[in-house]
């Protein structure tokens, strides 16, 4: 999964060390695109390996956080190519991260699983146990979308051990958001609530709006298991609109239980009023959306008959 963080410049990207590599997050993709667009065809001409590997893994992150799956498959093969003839095992690593993000998108979890354990291992041989915490987030995404519930969720409480170890905030939204996909997907809708209303607290902490239309998701399949269809169809609406806003438009987290959820509200409503709940979200602002997440968190109260 795309990370949060972020390091621009030609001088930041022409020192980064292979063991602290460069790690750009969607919001500053365009300008880090031009510039390696631009870093990339020197580091061709000069003959320099080092620089052409790093420039490439950061191409194909850019790619993978603005969902150019394809493209970022392409470079990072390459830059996989360049690490490993030089040695170097922290580059490996993050473009093993990468591949792992382009084969999840794509659909091919049990190739996602073994990228993303490389990436895992070879962050752990090079020291480097914080990023671990992403590296585990996308690892249980991959067995959450193959179906491997129980060792998502035991991937996924790892992953917010580690982030909590070393205070990574962004990293530990990630994986409470995940482990709250999990929850559903296992029908534990209590645990569900908790952890998908921490992790939207916490994406909003970060100022990293990216990623909460996953959040949005989840709570739409809240929505749906309690039987609120138009709050679900609502939540979808809030989710694109969100998107749009951002100008990221990242797939589903976890498509099975999201079109699950949206097909739910589609049966239990008329087109008219699947429309018209989806449609209430649109006009708002990003702040009335944040705001709001508070609210759609919660369960629709249980409604009793008379003593």
């Amino acid at each position: 999964m795309p990370s949060a963080s972020t390091q621009t410049g030609s001088g930041a990207l022409r020192t980064w060390p292979s063991s602290a590599p460069v790690r750009p997050s969607s919001a500053s993709s365009g300008g880090a695109g031009t510039l390696a667009g631009e870093s990339v065809a020197e580091a061709r001409e000069s003959g320099d390996q080092v620089i052409l590997a790093q420039v490439l893994y950061f191409l194909s992150w850019v790619a993978s956080n603005g969902a150019g799956f394809g493209r970022a498959g392409v470079l990072a093969t390459e830059a996989l190519d360049l690490f490993t003839a030089l040695g170097d095992t922290g580059g490996r690593a993050e473009v093993f991260f990468v591949l792992g993000t382009v084969e999840i998108y794509s659909a091919r979890y049990q190739k996602a699983v073994g990228f993303l354990t490389e990436s895992v291992n070879q962050h752990r041989a090079h020291g480097a146990e914080p990023i671990t915490a992403r590296d585990l987030g996308g690892l249980g995404t991959a067995l959450l979308n193959a179906g491997d519930l129980h060792h998502a969720r035991a991937v996924l409480d790892e992953s917010l051990v580690v982030a909590r170890r070393y205070d990574d905030h962004w990293s530990m939204a990630m994986s409470l958001m995940l482990l709250g996909h999990v929850d559903l997907a296992e029908g534990r809708t209590s645990p569900a609530e908790a952890v998908l209303a921490e992790a939207g607290a916490l994406f909003q902490a970060t100022g990293n709006m990216v990623y909460l239309p996953w959040c949005l998701e989840g709570l739409a399949g809240l929505a749906a298991a309690h039987g609120d269809y138009e709050r679900a169809a609502e939540l979808d609406g809030a989710r694109d609109a969100l998107r749009d806003q951002t100008g990221v438009f990242l797939p589903p987290v976890y498509p099975a239980g999201y079109y699950q959820a949206l097909a739910a509200a589609r049966d239990h409503l008329t087109p008219a009023s699947f429309g018209a709940a989806r449609a209430r979200a649109a006009p708002k602002a990003l702040p009335e959306i944040i705001a709001a997440l508070s609210d759609w968190s919660r369960p629709p109260p249980t409604v009793t008959g008379p003593g």
